[in-house]
């Protein structure tokens, strides 16, 4: 595991992951979002001998390690929404994106590739 969070950039300096930037959201009346903290982990520089399959595999493998099952890759939908019941972490493969977190009156936030974000239920998020 640490071999796939080091090639991401995000092997902290203690054998653990980088600590990552919590975010909350209140409520905005259309997306409800949560109490529970949005957590970024920016990477520190992915390994430059990866293509964009070998960060998604390294992510695929991360996330099946924490019981958090891959279902899709692609992109983030270009409008205001929400998992009402489901948890999303996802993983950024290459270059670089901006999000809306936390519904229209959120916050923007930029990622790039070897970013990982964890959005609790009820998180708003667009691109």
């Amino acid at each position: 595991m640490n071999d796939r969070l080091t090639a991401l950039g995000l092997q902290g300096g203690t054998n653990g992951s980088v600590t990552p930037e919590r975010l909350t959201f209140d409520d905005d009346g259309r997306i409800p979002n949560t109490r529970l903290a949005t957590l970024l982990f920016r990477s520190q520089g992915l390994d430059e001998s990866l293509d964009r399959e070998a960060i998604a595999e390294r992510f695929s493998a991360i996330f099946t390690a924490n019981g958090w099952t891959p279902s899709w890759r692609g992109g983030v939908y270009d409008y205001h929404h929400y998992h009402s019941i489901a948890h999303e972490a996802f993983g950024a493969l290459s270059g670089w994106g901006r999000l809306r977190l936390g519904g229209e009156s959120g916050q923007d936030v930029e990622i790039r590739a070897g970013d990982s974000l964890v959005l609790p239920a009820g998180t708003g998020h667009c691109s």
